[in-house]
């Protein structure tokens, strides 16, 4: 038993170094703006809801805001 787990172990290590050396190679290209968790939060809201929302429910809850941005922004 002790074996199967050295060998989990070290393919969660190799996984996890994988992952890291990927993104260190890609870090370039990854969206760092201010603004980039509000849209991926827009779009989670959208994928919930399964339709556009005007209404943002999920930054300003309970009661929620209009939308600040285009629906098309983050349907994109």
């Amino acid at each position: 038993m002790g074996l199967m787990l050295d060998r989990y172990d070290a393919a969660a290590a190799v996984l996890v170094a994988s992952h890291l050396a990927l993104l260190a190679l890609g870090w370039s290209r990854l969206p760092l703006g201010l603004d980039t968790p509000y849209h991926l939060l827009m779009g989670k809201m959208f994928s919930d809801y399964g339709k556009v929302c005007l209404w943002d429910y999920y930054e300003y809850a309970p009661v929620g805001r209009p939308n600040l941005y285009p629906p098309l922004l983050h349907v994109l």
